[in-house]
């Protein structure tokens, strides 16, 4: 019997056949899903490759373009949120520093205004109608010297004790113009802050506001304590008098001043009475450089005094740079 050789072999040419087809097609099918899963990762990363050296060319808004859901999405996504930090911290960081450079200014123009010397130069010319009076010289030269050290070569962190002695210096101005219708009390050992800095220019403004709501109408002296202490990491600065106080509508008033600043009427009214620096500016230059909030608070009764309260964190050499500013931590 003889059969031919294909009809013996068709049934495993057939299954063959079919074999290699459904090879092709698996292999088809890995190579497309491969390309597949080369592209979605690939394409995304060749994206950040593109941002990355557009970032690193100075465009930190290079952001890339996500829809994948998965770990390489997550990847861009978190790398677009890091941009995003960036650019938050660097405007943040930015208005800061205007708003620093602003304070300062502020500071150096304001700390003696035309009002304050005009007042201070008329009590000059008025003793000067008699002759060999020496408190002229003495007016001139606490004058002068408030001047010097609220300039003090620029710097904005100073030692106590020129914080103090620019104060006395204002004081003893304030004595010659009022006489025995004041008395100040200085209660801190110089020996224990001699180590401590301080911003510069926050007890003067606190001084004068005894002056500018304490004393008009007062029928006894007015006496204003002040005292320096530590407390922890803290230094707490306290100013008291016992003149006339405030109610408690106008302790509110000013209280929003020091949080929020004043309005253009109460502006032009304080510049009128003061030397220009308030509360508020005092409050805001603690905040940026210390990061201390609500830094100034005050308290009040009618025809009791007035307590006011500064907090600034404990500062000494350790802390200074050859500069005389605040060591980055």
């Amino acid at each position: 019997m003889v059969v031919p050789v294909k009809a013996v072999t068709k049934e495993v040419d057939v299954l063959y056949y079919r074999i290699f087809l459904v090879m092709v097609a698996c292999v088809g099918f890995c190579a497309m899903m491969i390309l597949y899963l080369y592209k979605s990762f690939m394409d995304p990363i060749g994206k950040l490759n593109i941002s990355m050296k557009e970032v690193y060319g100075g465009n930190l808004n290079a952001y890339v373009d996500v829809k994948q859901k998965n770990e390489v999405g997550d990847m861009i996504r978190y790398y677009n949120s890091m941009l995003e930090r960036i650019n938050t911290n660097i405007i943040e960081k930015l208005q800061s520093d205007r708003k620093k450079k602003e304070l300062e200014l502020e500071v150096l123009m304001s700390q003696i205004n035309p009002h304050f010397l005009y007042n201070t130069l008329e009590n000059i010319v008025w003793m000067s109608t008699e002759a060999g009076r020496p408190d002229i010289g003495r007016t001139a030269a606490s004058l002068g010297r408030m001047y010097r050290l609220s300039i003090n070569g620029g710097q904005v962190i100073v030692p106590m004790e020129h914080e103090i002695e620019h104060l006395m210096a204002y004081v003893k101005i304030q004595k010659n113009r009022y006489k025995d219708e004041f008395e100040f009390d200085l209660r801190t050992d110089m020996r224990q802050i001699h180590e401590l800095f301080s911003l510069k220019i926050i007890l003067q403004p606190v001084v004068e506001n005894s002056f500018l709501y304490g004393m008009t109408g007062l029928k006894h002296p007015m006496i204003i304590h002040l005292t320096v202490k530590e407390k922890g990491q803290w230094v707490m600065i306290k100013v008291m008098d016992n003149g006339r106080g405030m109610d408690r509508e106008k302790l509110g008033e000013i209280r929003d001043q020091i949080r929020f600043g004043r309005t253009g009427k109460e502006e032009e009214e304080q510049n009128r009475r003061s030397s220009g620096i308030g509360l508020h500016s005092v409050e805001s230059r603690i905040k940026l450089y210390f990061g201390v909030d609500r830094a100034v608070s005050i308290y009040s009764k009618k025809d009791v005094g007035t307590l006011t309260v500064i907090r600034i964190p404990r500062i000494t050499v350790e802390d200074i740079d050859e500069h005389g500013n605040l060591k980055e931590k």
